[in-house]
């Protein structure tokens, strides 16, 4: 496994980790919310609840019943990545990582529209926002095989009894027997190809992560919360004139995955879509696609130190701790995606031996 770090201030704030298909054992989707999630519509722009006056962001608590500001109604399905671990149960008694792993964020899962997925052990099977028009669109996802495989699919997602299954677009075969989940991400590489912007601008809900539109203005404000006006009807018209009619772009900090035929690509780097898509070309990829982006963005890794801790008369260190993040990193994450690696998570050696143990 490789792992580059680039860190100059105010200028590039970048990370590259490439693991060998050999080494990947397992991947994993955690959405501790699932259930309940479902039963919202995240994070809200293009509309204004009853008894809010000023055009800004909402979420829907669906234990409460009732919209609240920003990230209010959804908030408590956020937490840290330690507890997502404890829920995935690769964590020992000391809280300390059971096997080699890496974390990335899926935070727009549960936030954001276009956002769905699929976990065959989760009830419903289907997580998708309650007004999500699902059987309308066809969903570029990030799929982890039964086999062991993880690939990029085109998905549309159709009526199976109450609830809903994935099929590949290409040729409408069902995936619920072949997958153990998949997510929604938008492809930014196709086959060695980079994806036109045109193609892919509308899956971009929050569309400040592609063009730019300065909201600490008032003026700035009310062009943003035009684009949303009726959405999703009309929104991809009008975010494709404003572009075309010179609207400068947005260079955010994303969070990609890159498939390669030998490797898995995560990349974390400040840029626009498409030069995320370049980039994840050049480190050898031929699909790739975007999870979340700026302050979402983190990669957990197993061998950061996180702290010491005595247990009797033994210092007991403990590891796992995030390696890189986005400076304005929110540590809270409704999804996240674990990279399970072969191998144990530690390695001692003896004083006074030439022989190194593996425990």
């Amino acid at each position: 496994m490789e792992v580059k770090i680039r860190v100059q201030h105010g200028i590039a704030h970048n990370l590259c980790l490439v693991i060998p298909r050999e080494e990947l054992g397992e991947c994993l989707l955690s959405v501790p919310g699932w259930d309940r999630l479902v039963q919202s519509d995240g994070i809200v722009r293009h509309l204004i609840p009853e008894g809010f006056s000023k055009p800004r962001t909402y979420s829907y608590d669906p234990e409460e019943k009732k919209w609240k500001e920003g990230d209010e109604g959804i908030r408590k399905y956020k937490i840290p990545p330690e507890e997502h671990l404890e829920g995935l149960n690769l964590l020992d008694s000391y809280g300390r990582p059971t096997c080699r792993m890496i974390l990335i964020g899926n935070r727009n899962l549960g936030n954001n529209f276009w956002f769905v997925a699929w976990h065959r052990e989760k009830q419903p099977q289907c997580f998708r926002l309650k007004s999500e028009p699902i059987e309308e669109r066809t969903h570029s996802c990030l799929v982890w095989y039964k086999d062991g495989h993880l690939g990029i699919e085109s998905v549309k997602f159709q009526p199976e009894g109450d609830d809903y299954h994935p099929f590949r677009a290409t040729d409408g075969e069902n995936l619920a027997e072949k997958i153990e989940w998949c997510t929604f991400g938008q492809q930014v590489l196709r086959a060695g190809r980079l994806v036109d912007i045109e193609e892919i601008i509308d899956q971009f809900y929050d569309i400040r992560q592609v063009l730019y539109y300065p909201t600490s203005d008032e003026k700035g404000r009310e062009e943003l919360q035009k684009l949303y006006e009726g959405y999703p009807e009309g929104f991809r018209d009008r975010v494709l004139a404003a572009w075309r009619e010179g609207r400068p772009r947005s260079r955010y900090l994303h969070n990609a995955i890159g498939i390669a035929p030998d490797k898995i690509i995560i990349l974390q780097r400040h840029g626009t879509v498409e030069e995320i898509g370049q980039w994840l070309r050049e480190e050898g990829a031929e699909d790739g696609i975007i999870l979340d982006n700026g302050g979402s963005v983190f990669t957990w890794a197993w061998w950061a130190v996180r702290d010491v801790i005595t247990i009797g008369d033994k210092k007991v260190v403990r590891r796992g701790n995030v390696i890189f993040s986005a400076p304005d990193w929110r540590p809270p994450t409704i999804s996240l995606i674990a990279f399970v690696l072969k191998g144990p998570p530690r390695h001692e050696e003896p004083s006074g031996s030439v022989a190194f143990t593996v425990g």
